[in-house]
């Protein structure tokens, strides 16, 4: 296959998964809120699920990847059990979960001693040698992501203990991502009027160097 079309199909592929990975939710939340047949939700819970796995199994190491299966395989028993015939509704979620359980752990595991925070490494990715002052910023911003991280894992799971399962779907399924672009895009607006003396990088790079990143690897 001629090389300008293996790299036009790749790049359609990359497109289609991106498309994949952000409809699903919405189509899962739409699943239960128009209560479509069983076999359906089913369908799409199992396409999202997939779309989920292959994103962390392409950006995990082994660690990660043994540690989120089990994380996996031990809700959904747990959700089977308590829950019955919602059980594959409330899966449905299972893909949030592991996501930021996947992005705690890592942002987490990069403030350990010795380790570079996560958010000062995709600085220095960007800008090259940073200043004192934005790598004190990057610590304390790689510390803000774990809050946000375990904050929208406890909200998930207060609403799934004490709200109605459309309001639960609503958040974890349409409402989550929104807010983790939000965050994204705060932080890097705050960072620019902060460090409006130094040299403004460009949000396209941040983002570059975010998808650059590989899950395991010291940045």
């Amino acid at each position: 296959m001629p090389p300008k079309r293996s790299i036009a199909l790749a790049r359609i592929a990359k497109a289609l998964f991106i498309a994949g990975l952000c409809a699903t939710p919405l189509t899962v939340h739409l699943a239960l809120w128009l209560s479509w047949p069983p076999v359906v939700t089913a369908l799409v819970v199992g396409v999202q699920l997939s779309v989920v796995a292959a994103a962390l199994l392409t950006r995990s190491s082994l660690k990660h990847k043994l540690f989120v299966a089990v994380v996996l395989a031990g809700l959904f028993v747990v959700l089977a059990w308590q829950l019955g015939a919602n059980a594959l509704t409330v899966s449905s979620g299972l893909p949030h979960a592991a996501l930021h359980l996947t992005f705690l752990g890592l942002f987490g595991a990069s403030l350990q001693p010795g380790r570079e925070p996560l958010v000062t490494g995709i600085i220095r990715r960007v800008r090259g040698p940073i200043p004192p002052e934005l790598v004190a910023y990057g610590r304390h911003v790689t510390i803000a992501w774990c809050l946000f991280f375990a904050a929208q894992l406890a909200i998930s799971l207060t609403l799934l203990l004490t709200a109605p399962l459309a309001v639960w779907s609503f958040f974890v399924n349409v409402v989550s991502l929104p807010i983790v672009l939000l965050m994204f895009v705060a932080e890097f607006v705050y960072r620019s009027v902060r460090f409006r003396h130094l040299p403004r990088s460009r949000i396209a790079d941040m983002i570059g160097a975010v998808i650059s990143l590989r899950t395991g690897k010291t940045v």
